[in-house]
């Protein structure tokens, strides 16, 4: 009986049938679900602000610099979309963090300006990121 090796068999159908590794590092079961929707909903949304509030850090705690608390008021405030502007960095902070956790379940969201990768854990049109790999 010939012995089967599941990894070399993966590989081949990953690359024979999928044409990635759906498992890789580098593409994520959002990234997959951010394609499928795009293509059923015929559109992507403009998920630039979304990224600028949500994403606090990297996984080295590396936040970008359009990215920090200060930036982030003066954002919300050029936009009309903070009413206080005594707002608590600390609470700013909190509440970031908390829509980060959500918004990027499983680390979908990445820094830099490139959002080629970027997809949202989030089941709406308007989480729905533009044309990349997919």
């Amino acid at each position: 009986m010939e012995k089967l090796y599941l990894k070399k068999l993966r590989d081949t159908v990953d690359k024979r049938f999928v044409g990635f590794k759906p498992n890789g590092s580098s593409i994520k079961p959002v990234h997959i679900f951010s394609g499928a929707t795009r293509v059923i909903y015929g559109k992507s949304a403009d998920t630039s602000g979304i990224k600028r509030l949500s994403y606090v850090a990297n996984a080295k705690g590396k936040t970008p610099a359009a990215n920090t608390p200060e930036k982030v008021i003066s954002f919300l405030e050029e936009l009309d979309a903070i009413e206080d502007e005594d707002i608590r960095i600390e609470e700013l902070t909190s509440l970031r963090n908390m829509l980060q956790k959500l918004l990027s379940a499983d680390d979908g969201v990445f820094s830099g300006t490139d959002d080629g990768m970027v997809s949202y854990s989030a089941g709406s049109k308007y989480f729905i990121t533009r044309f990349a790999m997919y």
